[in-house]
């Protein structure tokens, strides 16, 4: 049984089906999970990940499997599920010291096949809390990694690819929309500022 405050992230997957992930704790450790549902509510898979794993975030992936992403102990992670629900790959990404703490908070496919994971570092180099960004190709490989110093005390809680293949990055705590080129590099950012007037 899956209580309510475990659920991290849900989707319907293409044919039709939920996928489900969330979080736990088994023997002191964080302990993730995916589960897959069809529409009359039976398990298709159920997996687990054991040893200090904590999950933000799920996306279908285009060969039907799934990708989730958040963090192993201190470092981001990665995986990669077939559509058999096979483990294809799970990956690590450890930057800074070892006590600094870094989580994946979203997912999105890219146009050369790979993935752009959006998240948060606790880099003591830089002062504290920065986002993250992390360019992976299709087989999980990290193609680079940028730590936003120059916005401190926040993270990225989404990410998505332009047709550009630039990105849209949306900030944790505040109303803030930032456009990045294919590299990373900042282009403009837009405040959300509310809207004046009567309902």
């Amino acid at each position: 049984v899956i209580s309510a405050g475990d659920v991290q992230m849900g989707i319907q997957t293409s044919d039709g089906a939920y996928v489900l992930v969330g979080n736990t704790m088994e023997n002191g450790e964080n302990v993730a999970w995916l589960l897959k549902v069809n529409e009359q509510g039976d398990i298709l898979w159920n997996k687990t990940f054991t040893g200090g794993f904590n999950v933000r975030a799920v996306m279908e992936t285009n060969d039907r499997g799934c990708a989730l992403a958040g963090s192993w102990r201190n470092d981001f992670w990665f995986a990669k599920i077939d559509s058999n629900s096979n483990l294809q790959w799970s990956q690590t990404y450890a930057y800074g010291e070892p006590t600094d703490f870094h989580y994946v908070s979203s997912i999105a496919k890219t146009k050369d096949g790979g993935y752009v994971l959006a998240g948060t570092g606790v880099w003591q180099a830089s002062g504290g809390v920065v986002p993250w960004l992390i360019k992976i190709n299709s087989q999980g490989h990290a193609q680079w990694s940028l730590p936003y110093g120059h916005i401190p005390s926040n993270g990225f809680s989404s990410v998505v690819q332009t047709d550009d293949e630039g990105y849209i990055v949306a900030l944790s705590d505040t109303a803030v929309l930032i456009r990045m080129d294919s590299s990373g590099s900042d282009q403009w950012s837009l405040t959300y500022t509310g809207i004046s007037g009567e309902n």
